[in-house]
């Protein structure tokens, strides 16, 4: 599944009431435009998407306050991981933490070899 937008709460309730139904980790990321540090961390996502498993959500947060609010987001770039039963936040998230947190919560893809 590509990266999904969320504009409000409904939006990210559909998400993790889908993540949940197909037993899969949600990674919730939110930056903006504006943050320096965004691209990059957007970049380390999509690199993890390829060698891990999961559902990516992505708010702006110019855009959505409401989801800002419930999370107490105040800086960027931000994660919160849903699995199952638990919630994880890390705020003002480092690309490393990024990747220790991915590889912790969510499944490896499995590859097949060139010869299969």
């Amino acid at each position: 599944m590509s990266k999904v937008e969320i504009v409000n709460e409904e939006t990210l309730e559909w998400l993790r009431k889908k993540a949940a139904k197909d037993n899969s980790v949600l990674v919730l990321q939110f930056g903006n435009s504006s943050c320096a540090r965004c691209p990059l961390f957007s970049e380390a996502v999509e690199e993890l998407k390829g060698d891990f498993t999961f559902v990516h959500g992505y708010c702006d947060t110019h855009l959505a306050d409401g989801v800002l609010e419930v999370y107490k987001v105040t800086a960027v770039p931000s994660v919160v991981i849903f699995k199952k039963h638990m919630t994880v936040s890390f705020l003002n998230c480092s690309i490393e933490t990024l990747k220790k947190e991915v590889r912790a919560n969510c499944s490896a893809t499995l590859k097949l070899d060139e010869d299969f």
